[in-house]
């Protein structure tokens, strides 16, 4: 095989991250729908409500609620895993009222825990040994695909080199 092995620290660590992003994004995905989901009917409630009561403003019950949309646009931060990876993401303090402020919150636990040994460094430690594998194992198939391609591509030159013809006649 080919392949050199990562450096563990370094490869878990970003594996860690990736699934943790992975995880979070799609957290944020079910919790976007939802209030695009929700905003859909409250718009057009509010957009009725404002046509037919009018008010001081006209649409003023609309507006409100789309301001309120964007606060909850702002709170998921769908796309905060690209900021934070390129290094222009926002700064996420624990008392700042995001999603990444509570799964900040919630990974500073798990990381206590499993700085004491508990629970979640034999769960991280078992998952680390469980991905490990795979990748051991799909890099064996790689390999293996590789070896069958370059026989596979070997056997067709030479079926095609034996029917040519002898003086070079088509």
């Amino acid at each position: 095989m080919s392949a050199t092995p990562p450096e563990p620290d370094r490869e878990t660590g970003e594996r860690w991250t990736f699934l943790r992003d992975v995880l979070v994004f799609q957290g944020k995905l079910v919790l976007d729908g939802l209030r695009d989901i929700l905003l859909f009917p409250v718009t057009l409630g509010a957009a009725a409500i404002d046509v037919v009561a009018g008010g001081r403003k006209q649409g003023e019950r609309f507006y409100s609620v789309l301001r309120a949309g964007r606060r909850a646009e702002h709170w998921v931060n769908l796309f905060g895993a690209v900021e934070r990876r390129e290094g222009g993401g926002r700064a996420t303090a624990h008392n700042d009222p995001t999603v990444d402020a509570l799964v900040a919150r919630l990974e500073s636990v798990i990381l206590r825990e499993y700085a004491k040994g508990g629970a979640a460094a034999n769960v991280k430690s078992s998952i680390d040994r469980a991905i490990d594998d795979m990748q051991r194992e799909a890099e064996i198939a790689r390999e293996s695909a590789r070896e069958t391609a370059a026989r596979l591509a070997e056997t067709i030159r030479t079926r095609m080199e034996k029917a040519k013809p002898a003086n070079g006649d088509s």
